[in-house]
């Protein structure tokens, strides 16, 4: 899961929520403040093992738009 903000930086936005919820409880939540000049930022990995689905939180910014991350990861962009 990524994020990306135009005009500003995560380091402006401030500290970054994040709840993982099912219909019946919460799974799993986490906090992500240390970003400063980051425009865009990998927020969580999602995966599935077998029947269970595993959440890590990243955390990881870049000065790159959304369009840099992807490009970063191998995905094609159009302009």
């Amino acid at each position: 899961m990524g994020a990306s903000i135009e005009d500003k930086t995560f380091g402006e936005l401030g500290a970054l929520a994040v709840e993982v919820t099912t219909p019946d409880a919460g799974i799993a939540s986490a906090v992500l403040d240390a970003a400063t000049t980051e425009r865009s930022m990998i927020i969580a990995e999602a995966c599935r093992r077998r029947d269970v689905w595993r959440l890590r939180m990243v955390g990881q910014g870049y000065d790159d738009d959304l369009a840099g991350i992807a490009t970063r990861h191998g995905v094609e962009v159009e302009d």
